[in-house]
């Protein structure tokens, strides 16, 4: 049985033999068939979960993971407190790079995400690929590498992990995944603020590699990819590169809010992404 795990904290897909993962940075996988989040007749299901599935320490992981999967998707297909909705209802999953690759990933399947998302940077989405392969161990093992990366960034006081998504049942309301496709961004020029306002679409490379291109009033300013660990790469309309970091604060409407630091040529550029 192999563990595809999308990695949002890091913005990765990793492939590994139920290990733990080594490396930040990955390419995600590009979803295979776009073209099916357009099929009008697939829904998803939202149950009514009477509360978070937050899972506020790594002891709380296993009776969490079950209370989320306890009923099955017949039962709750069958309940009337439970809703199916249309994929275009669900803006994460329908529009970003990451919530596709989720979407349109076979097996069992887990989305889970640090809470409060403002303040804590962390989203893991995983995929059992197998025989066997249960959502309860899709959901438990999402859950483990979210405390894994909020101890990381020593965060583990004031942060949990909540299950947003197992399959295709979503345990947490709509709101939860809206996401904005052009996110708005400053830029710092050598310590001066740049007045023009920009705006970041995300992209997804060939190879899977996840970034963003930065667009101003006069068209794109540079494609940013993001590397191993917390590095990132900037490529320019003159076709010159640049290197650099990104210090990640908090997610807001399905995008990261973080800051990003380029050493160039004339000197460094800071980029400020969020709300």
């Amino acid at each position: 049985m192999k563990i595809s795990q999308f990695l949002l904290c890091s913005c990765c897909f990793v492939v590994v033999a139920c290990a733990p993962v080594q490396n930040d940075r990955r390419p995600l996988e590009r979803p295979a068939d776009p073209a099916a989040l357009f099929d009008p007749a697939y829904r998803l299901y939202i149950a009514d979960a009477r509360g978070a599935l937050v899972s506020d320490d790594p002891d709380m992981i296993a009776d969490v993971a079950q209370a989320a999967t306890r009923p099955s998707l017949m039962d709750l297909a069958t309940r009337r407190d439970t809703d199916r909705v249309s994929i275009r209802q669900v803006p994460f999953l329908f529009e970003s790079p990451e919530g596709q690759s989720y979407l349109l990933a076979d097996g069992a399947k887990a989305l889970v995400r640090a809470t409060p998302a403002e303040s804590c940077p962390v989203s893991v989405q995983l995929q059992i690929k197998g025989p066997g392969a249960a959502l309860q161990d899709a959901v438990e093992a999402a859950l483990t590498i979210c405390h894994e990366k909020l101890a990381q960034r020593d965060s583990e006081a004031d942060c949990g992990c909540e299950v947003l998504a197992q399959g295709d049942l979503l345990r947490t309301s709509l709101e939860a995944f809206d996401y904005v496709r052009d996110y708005p961004a400053r830029l710092f020029r050598n310590g001066r603020l740049d007045p023009l306002r920009y705006l970041a679409r995300e992209t997804v490379a060939e190879d899977g590699t996840l970034g963003f291109v930065l667009t101003g009033p006069q068209g794109p300013e540079m494609l940013l990819e993001y590397q191993d660990g917390a590095g990132v790469t900037a490529t320019f309309p003159d076709g010159s590169e640049a290197s650099g970091t990104t210090d990640r604060s908090g997610l807001s409407r399905g995008r990261y809010i973080e800051v990003i630091t380029l050493n160039t040529e004339d000197g460094q550029i800071r980029i400020s992404l969020g709300p």
